[in-house]
């Protein structure tokens, strides 16, 4: 991370493109999107079940439960926990606005972290749903023989991983957004934060927590939705429009080819 703050400073004579976006309607979007997120937070007891509906693990998910849970599973449980919403976003944020302020735009690093928080958001609310609607059983509650007690929601929340599909969606549209502004160094944070999110997929995995196509589904969705929001909504101004994207039409949209 050092060395692309140090490529940001170095073109900091080159202003980062200007993205698509209206302030009025991604703010309201994003705040939706928050406002969701919360309230499925708050109804768990209501929309989650004590009783699940895949309770035994594939052998595929079995052996390699078996063999990345850590004798203290806890560690890797808080280290996955600080990883993914402390280290990762601070980390990432931090470059974005390092670059737009060095690059004399700091509008553009509060825009950023908007579109950010936003595509996070709806990751989010995507994996969610699921959770409620899957009702897999966890690793720790099948392997540890855990019998669910009055409030114990979380036991058949496992499907999939929302800390992994944060840490992609975070990494991804970060990663998505940097390397559209122009910013010095984009590369080298997108590959950096997605290597963080992998090991924050592994450490699910360590802290019996998940299972690996828990992890596997997170990092897939987390990061394609991490990815699509910015570029198919937000890609700079005056881009050619690109296969698959969506552009306003008479009665609604059409998909550029």
């Amino acid at each position: 991370m050092a060395a692309a703050l140090a490529a940001a400073k170095a073109g900091a004579d080159e202003p980062p493109r200007p993205l698509r976006y209206d302030l009025a309607t991604d703010l309201s979007i994003t705040a939706a999107a928050l406002a969701s997120v919360v309230t499925l937070g708050v109804l768990k007891p209501e929309l989650g079940s004590l009783q699940c509906r895949i309770c035994a693990p594939d052998r595929l998910d079995d052996s390699v439960q078996r063999a990345l849970v850590w004798r203290n599973p806890q560690a890797a449980d808080t280290w996955s926990s600080v990883i993914a919403n402390a280290v990762l976003p601070a980390s990432l944020l931090g470059y974005g606005l390092f670059s737009s302020f060095a690059d004399r735009d700091p509008d553009a690093g509060v825009v950023d972290a908007l579109l950010i928080v936003q595509a996070v958001s709806l990751a989010t609310i995507l994996q969610e749903a699921t959770k409620y609607g899957t009702e897999r059983l966890r690793p720790y509650a099948w392997y540890g023989h855990l019998t669910p007690r009055p409030g114990a929601y979380d036991h058949d929340l496992s499907f999939y991983s929302g800390h992994t599909s944060f840490a992609f969606a975070t990494a991804a549209s970060a990663g998505t957004i940097f390397m559209m502004r122009g910013y010095p160094g984009a590369p080298v944070v997108l590959g950096l934060g997605l290597a963080a999110a992998a090991g924050v997929g592994y450490l699910r995995m360590a802290a019996d927590m998940h299972y690996l196509t828990d992890v596997l589904a997170g990092a897939a969705v987390g990061g394609f939705v991490g990815f699509a929001v910015p570029w198919f909504f937000h890609r700079p101004r005056g881009a050619a429009p690109q296969p698959g994207d969506l552009l306003p039409s008479l009665g609604g949209f059409a998909i550029a080819l």
